[in-house]
């Protein structure tokens, strides 16, 4: 089952709740990167192509959502958008979110994430591309913009669905490129375990196709 298609009544309220204020912002979370730190060697999101399952996370709350499936892709209209899905934990049984922001790499190694499509726009999201020493495995710090919140967390992505395939290397490096940038690998990150996840659903919107 799928939800979390937009909804114009929704939509609505929420523009109304922040024309007015109704609602204060909720505190800034800490973003740990900049822009300047995005890898030289990531220009283009075919370079990002296929599918990424999300095996750590920092921020407690988004990305400890389970199963969190992005598949980067190019629509036939020639944009790129990330194919996100993820499961609600507060559901029974677990319904399944889906979101397709644009993507665009407006300098090396930021991964921009346009989300046009949701309830709360404008929302924006820059995924930095800190360590991909390899084909499989991606270390990512991101941070993002809604009207109600900023927000920002860290991601370690794979085609694999756990960190049990990881090399040593690869997660010592991961671990060193972390604590470059204040942040604690083993203690303020967390394992995803994707095992028993379904593979996603691809969902496009109507302006991109």
């Amino acid at each position: 089952m799928l939800y979390g298609q937009k909804n114009p009544l929704f939509d609505s309220f929420l523009k109304c709740i922040i024309k007015y204020k109704c609602v204060p912002p909720y505190p800034p979370q800490t973003c740990y990167v900049k822009d300047s730190d995005g890898l030289a060697n990531i220009t283009d999101p075919s370079q990002l192509s296929g599918v990424w399952w999300v095996n750590r996370g920092l921020n407690p709350q988004y990305d400890s959502y389970p199963c969190q499936r992005n598949d980067f892709m190019k629509e036939i209209s020639g944009v790129w958008i990330n194919n996100v899905t993820w499961g609600d934990p507060f559901t029974k049984p677990m319904q399944f979110v889906l979101a397709a922001p644009l993507v665009t790499i407006p300098s090396p190694g930021v991964v921009f994430h346009n989300y046009t499509s949701i309830d709360l726009t404008p929302q924006i999201e820059k995924w930095i591309v800190v360590s991909k020493p390899t084909a499989d495995w991606m270390f990512m710090l991101w941070c993002g913009y809604n009207p109600m919140l900023t927000y920002a967390g860290g991601i370690v992505v794979s085609p694999y669905r756990t960190m049990n395939n990881i090399p040593t290397w690869i997660n010592n490096t991961f671990r060193a490129v972390a604590n470059k940038h204040g942040i604690d690998y083993d203690n303020l990150m967390f394992a995803n375990d994707n095992t028993n996840c379904e593979n996603g659903v691809k969902h496009k919107f109507p302006q991109l196709i």
